[in-house]
């Protein structure tokens, strides 16, 4: 054999050594799979009586509030400012006035005042705005025929509940965050799904007790209620199981606040739709208008407490467009007396209302028939 031929066997024999050698050496490190997420069945309640002292103060006060508002309802009961503002800015450890989303303050301070000058007197609806308001078919509304009891219960569920949701979210979260946002929602820890209280010992209240309405129970395809309580459940596990779940943990901490808003619009469809069946009677009552306008007064406070929060779906500029349709914009004026005096186009506008939720949230025509239900009394 020639050197030549030698020499070149011999540097491709090593070209090959050398090529094997770095098929082996530069081969990429395998990453080690991620762990997924154990998810428990039921939730841990481990420390949760204690965890929740400060947000249980807070219901406790809230409750308060509007159990006094609600008093005006009778005509012999004289509501007074002076109690409500009392309640309202309560002196135990946690105030809700305190609490209360910036821009919501005065709407609660505003319908105190207009709720006690309304107190004590009869109302009638009418295109003539009166002197006061007052009791009209079981309910206290003010003059222009707007219940302020609703501004003050439904619309804190946002401006007071849901912001102290996200205050906690926008914290370091533990386990007790968890529980915290369950309290502040209206569950128990025995989620009973439930808000009629001869069904339950746990009743649902607040928030929880309109999404256990909007969610008919199965396990299997869990509406607005289940969905929640799963994703609390999932929330608290990834957080106790450590930082690499985090994405999981942030993923069902958003699945929630979703849930909540959507369990709030679903209701509004809700309420329209039972409004507009009772309008549309051909005979209708003090009590049937009364009834109505206490619904949609209860769709006032639930769209209005969103407005001025930033971390929501809905914009404040389409709850403005909706406040504007059930006669009730932000700048005024407020015309609810027209669900008596105009009652053909106020139905109109229910139903522009409702195709405009569904937009806004994507609901399917199935999701809209299911919203005209109340599940927590049929089931």
């Amino acid at each position: 054999m020639n050197n030549y031929l030698f020499n070149s066997l011999k540097t491709t024999f090593i070209g090959a050594i050398l090529a094997t050698s770095c098929l082996i050496s530069c081969k990429p490190e395998e990453k080690t799979p991620q762990p997924s997420l154990t998810i428990p069945s039921t939730y841990d309640t481990t420390n949760f009586s204690l965890n929740t002292i400060n947000e249980k103060t807070i219901k406790i006060n809230f409750s308060d509030l509007v159990a006094e508002a609600k008093r005006g309802r009778i005509i012999t009961n004289i509501v007074t400012e002076s109690v409500l503002k009392a309640k309202y800015d309560n002196t135990s450890t946690y105030k809700i006035e305190s609490l209360t989303n910036t821009n919501y303050k005065t709407i609660v301070t505003n319908s105190i005042t207009e709720l006690a000058n309304s107190s004590g007197n009869n109302y009638i609806p009418s295109d003539t705005i009166p002197a006061t308001g007052g009791v009209y078919g079981g309910y206290l509304f003010n003059k222009y025929g707007l219940e302020p009891e609703q501004l003050i219960d439904k619309g804190l569920f946002q401006a007071l509940l849901y912001n102290q949701v996200l205050l906690i979210m926008s914290q370091p979260l533990t386990e007790a965050s968890i529980d915290k946002i369950l309290v502040l929602w209206g569950g128990t820890t025995q989620f009973a799904n439930q808000d009629v209280t001869t069904k339950t010992t746990f009743p649902d209240v607040n928030v929880a007790k309109y999404s256990a309405r909007r969610d008919k129970n199965e396990p299997s395809k869990p509406g607005y209620y289940l969905q929640i309580k799963n994703n609390l459940i999932k929330a608290k596990a990834a957080i106790k199981a450590g930082s690499q779940f985090n994405n999981d943990r942030d993923v069902a901490l958003n699945e929630i606040k979703l849930l909540w808003e959507k369990s709030i619009a679903s209701t509004v469809i809700n309420y329209c739709k039972t409004s507009a069946t009772t309008l549309s009677k051909t005979t209708k009552t003090a009590n049937d208008y009364g009834s109505a306008m206490h619904a949609l007064s209860e769709n006032i406070g639930f769209l209005a407490g969103f407005k001025g929060i930033a971390d929501k779906k809905i914009t404040d500029a389409q709850i403005e467009t909706i406040l504007t349709l059930f006669y009730a914009p932000s700048a005024g004026p407020t015309q609810f007396y027209k669900y008596k005096t105009s009652t053909f186009d106020a139905l109109t506008n229910l139903a522009t209302i409702q195709s405009n939720l569904k937009a806004i949230y994507g609901f399917s025509d199935t999701e809209m028939s299911d919203f005209g239900n109340s599940y927590t009394t049929t089931r």
